[in-house]
């Protein structure tokens, strides 16, 4: 495994992009978009240590209908805290991020975390749960940059959505 990940990393973006297509389109859609595939490489390239490995680390790149687990989300900071955070990121990331790169998202969530009294970690660590359904995932601005605001803001309204809907139903 770990002489298989080095030949990965030693690939061009290009090159390792062609070899993990047929995989991709066997696993988790019919087509893939080779620009898109393009950006999502460089997140991931250290990390693979097979092409498999790729299920894995991107899935959520490919998925359409994430599904956030409530309990996963509201884990560390409690149900209110938690829809509190993620209706602020919403509105902020919807309205205050001029251009959407990874440096203004990175901007706009710290300014969210410092409004929260939250540190980086837990604020981010919510974030990333609610744009990608896990907790362990490449560079959480890079991957937002490459996912979009209109997906990753979908995603966090669905994980509000999601939240809710299982406070409600909880006891």
């Amino acid at each position: 495994a770990w002489l298989n990940g080095v030949h990965l990393r030693q690939l061009s973006p290009e090159e390792l992009g062609q070899r993990l297509l047929p995989f991709l389109g066997e696993h988790i859609i019919t087509s893939v978009d080779e620009s898109y595939l393009r950006r999502i490489i460089p997140l991931v390239q250290e990390r693979l240590k097979t092409l498999s490995d790729i299920l894995d680390l991107a899935a959520f790149f490919f998925t359409e209908n994430l599904q956030p687990d409530p309990e996963l989300l509201a884990r560390k900071l409690g149900w209110e805290q938690t829809t509190k955070a993620l209706q602020l990121a919403v509105e902020d990331l919807d309205t205050a991020v001029p251009t959407w790169d990874a440096s203004q998202i990175e901007t706009s969530l710290r300014d969210i975390s410092v409004k929260l009294g939250l540190t980086a970690g837990q604020f981010f660590g919510l974030v990333r749960i609610a744009v990608t359904g896990r907790t362990a995932t490449p560079p959480l601005f890079q991957t937002m940059e490459v996912l979009g605001p209109d997906r990753c803001l979908l995603r966090l309204r669905t994980a509000l959505n999601y939240l809710s809907e299982s406070h409600t139903l909880s006891p």
